[in-house]
């Protein structure tokens, strides 16, 4: 049987041994986050969908069935300073959204970062396709719990501080690049869905080859 204190002790050890910082998480406080995958269908992508959503993603009518939406809950960051970071990787290929929130110097960058990575790795799985080729259709902050924190001030006086929390949403899309140079309005934003298709073929190439040079080795051989 072992106490209280000495459980504590090879509960820090075990966390060390393992690399993650005891009592702390990437984005500095302990919290209950969950993460959530689901696959949308045509029907509830159209019914959860605003009619902007709906005319902007009209160059995904190959791949609307073809949806990874994720979420981090109870992030202990307030909800402005997340919709400052969601608001700068809207409407950017997964590739391109996951290199900006790592070199973001903020900490809600990281945070957005990791949830992209989790749901491209969750499409690459599922559809076989490279972050290149997904789009970061919706990101958005919504408002999590609060928790009312005891202020400390000068001359023995006390105040009450709230600490927020947000939720961040995410959706990703499979790039139909043939219908979104189509609708290109702009020389621009063709020119830049013309990058991002030689982009996504290269990398595809890349994955295939190496597939292909993929040999299992005997047990003995390891």
């Amino acid at each position: 049987f072992l106490s209280r204190s000495e459980r504590m002790r090879s509960r820090v050890t075990s966390l060390c041994l393992t690399g993650v910082r005891p009592f702390s998480s990437p984005w500095g406080h302990t919290s209950a986050r969950s993460v959530t995958c689901r696959n949308l269908s045509t029907a509830d992508s159209q019914q959860y969908a605003s009619p902007e959503d709906t005319a902007r993603s009209a160059g995904t009518s190959k791949a609307k069935n073809r949806v990874i939406e994720q979420k981090f809950t109870n992030i202990s960051y307030s909800p402005w300073r997340m919709n400052l970071i969601a608001k700068q990787l809207r409407r950017l290929d997964a590739q391109e959204a996951i290199a900006q929130g790592d070199m973001s110097p903020k900490k809600g960058g990281r945070i957005a970062s990791s949830l992209i990575q989790k749901a491209a790795d969750r499409a690459q799985r599922t559809f076989g396709v490279h972050a290149s080729e997904l789009l970061v259709d919706q990101i958005f902050v919504t408002q999590g719990p609060g928790k009312k924190k005891l202020k400390i001030m000068g001359r023995g006086k006390t105040g009450l501080q709230f600490v927020r929390s947000s939720h961040l949403n995410i959706k990703l899309l499979v790039m139909d690049f043939d219908q979104l140079i189509t609708d290109a309005k702009t020389d621009s934003e063709k020119r830049r869905w013309q990058h991002l298709e030689k982009k996504s073929k290269a990398m595809r190439a890349k994955m295939v080859t190496a597939d292909d040079d993929f040999t299992p080795k005997k047990a003995w051989e390891l």
